[in-house]
């Protein structure tokens, strides 16, 4: 039985917004290399050669490594609250998965349920949660270039058209809820115990 991941949608949710003043692109810090750090912070020096005044706001749990270099406009939060966290998915225009290997990816996941549209690399969880031209776009893992290119194409939405995929983002991950998947693994558990009883 698959029981999914799922969302605190009390503290994950949509409000309907529009973009940013400041085009803002959000994502995850980490320091270990298959979080692709690197390439986000190549990719977002790219469109920041398009868009010079591009904010990023990004958090984690580690301080910036000496061997990284962030690009400019950068808003780190080291070790946010709970409750600030879906503050800063609201403060993006979209938000930046760069892994090489991800199991599930949950930062992804809170933003598309806070409304961001997601950039991710075909990295594994987070295609379970982006549908690409959907609520967001996949490219290859380590495409600095293409990741700069979806970047820029979100950004230059019109307001119309970006809250129609800030929406969309939201609704296509409805499905992950804890309630749901509790009740998913509650009934595998009498299941089980229904056939144990029949065999006994």
């Amino acid at each position: 039985v698959l029981v999914p991941n799922g969302v605190d949608w009390n503290q994950f949710n949509y409000q309907s917004r529009t973009k940013q003043s400041v085009p803002t692109i959000g994502m995850l810090y980490g320091i270990v290399e298959w979080k692709g750090a690197e390439t986000a912070f190549e990719a977002l020096r790219l469109v920041q050669k398009r868009l010079p005044n591009l904010r990023v706001v990004c958090f984690g749990s580690h301080p910036i490594s000496p061997d990284h270099r962030p690009p400019a406009n950068f808003d780190y939060h080291y070790r946010p609250s709970q409750k600030q966290i879906p503050e800063l998915y609201r403060q993006t225009d979209c938000w930046l998965m760069p892994s090489t290997s991800e199991g599930f990816g949950m930062p992804g996941l809170e933003a598309a349920a806070c409304g961001c549209p997601v950039v991710s690399t075909r990295c594994g969880g987070p295609e379970d949660y982006v549908k690409d031209g959907y609520n967001g776009y996949l490219v290859d893992v380590g495409d600095a270039e293409g990741m700069a290119e979806r970047l820029i194409q979100l950004l230059s939405f019109d307001d119309a058209r970006w809250a129609e995929i800030s929406a969309a983002s939201s609704q296509y991950v409805q499905r992950f809820d804890w309630d749901v998947s509790a009740a998913i693994l509650e009934q595998a558990f009498y299941y089980s115990i229904s056939e144990m009883s029949h065999q006994s």
